[in-house]
């Protein structure tokens, strides 16, 4: 990814950015907190659909 990009979470349906992902988390012991484990997620959710959705990676100029 060059410099003057970023990459964005979209729904697959609408284009919005509102989305969630679920994750799980595991406790490191040595670093005392929590630290989100792998992907891809199983699901995601669109809050402009108010559904379940399909999420897509963007590039976008900054």
């Amino acid at each position: 990814m060059a410099d003057d990009t970023v990459k964005t979470m979209v729904c697959a349906t609408c284009g919005s950015e509102s989305v969630k992902s679920d994750a799980w988390a595991v406790w490191s012991v040595p670093d005392q907190k929590w630290e989100l484990e792998g992907g891809p997620y199983q699901f995601s959710y669109c809050d402009d659909c108010d559904e379940e959705c399909r999420v897509e990676e963007r590039q976008e100029a900054r």
